[in-house]
């Protein structure tokens, strides 16, 4: 039998997500970017959904993809309905999803020969441990409990009393005794 290797007509790949950036081919990528299959545009204007400025979506537009996959990093966050309608009144078809979701997305769709592209929001926050961070990410770990402290430990007053120590407790408040 013999075995031989089969190139893919298209030049880029997702290989992996973090949260610090994507693995295109070899590379880690840590900042905004476009993908096509044949074409990688790096440090894409558009960093953040809340605020996408009209250049991000004309970049989009100069690739002349018949569908356009925004990966929104770690979460899904979809942008306003005039965003979308941005490209579906140019025929494109607009997705929304989390990075990871967009690249096992961008991989198929490149494999059967589509023209797609996906735009990658990498966050800052996740790169730079020193960047400015939304107060809610460090206000949660700093409520973090450390690993060494026991849940029954933190229990209230309360949850102790209501809590019965056996199973056999259980039962009898219950009335199965």
């Amino acid at each position: 039998m013999q075995i031989s290797l089969e190139n893919p007509d298209y030049r880029y790949i997702c290989r992996g997500v973090s949260a610090s950036g994507v693995r295109v081919n070899d590379r880690e990528i840590s900042s905004s970017f476009l993908l096509g299959p044949n074409v990688l545009v790096e440090n894409w204007l558009l960093t953040d959904i809340g605020t996408p400025a009209p250049e991000a979506w004309e970049a989009v537009l100069a690739l002349k993809p018949s569908l356009f996959i925004l990966g929104t990093g770690d979460t899904q966050v979809f942008p306003a309905p005039k965003h979308t309608a941005f490209f579906l009144q140019r025929g494109i078809g607009f997705e929304v999803m989390n990075n990871a979701a967009a690249a096992r997305t961008f991989n198929i769709l490149a494999q059967e020969g589509r023209n797609v592209v996906a735009g990658f929001l990498i966050s800052q926050c996740s790169t730079a441990p020193l960047a400015p961070c939304p107060v809610w990410e460090r206000m949660y770990w700093d409520r973090k409990r450390a690993r060494s402290v026991s849940p029954a430990a933190e229990w209230s007053v309360t949850e102790k009393i209501q809590m019965p120590a056996k199973a056999s407790a259980i039962e009898n408040r219950a009335g199965y005794s």
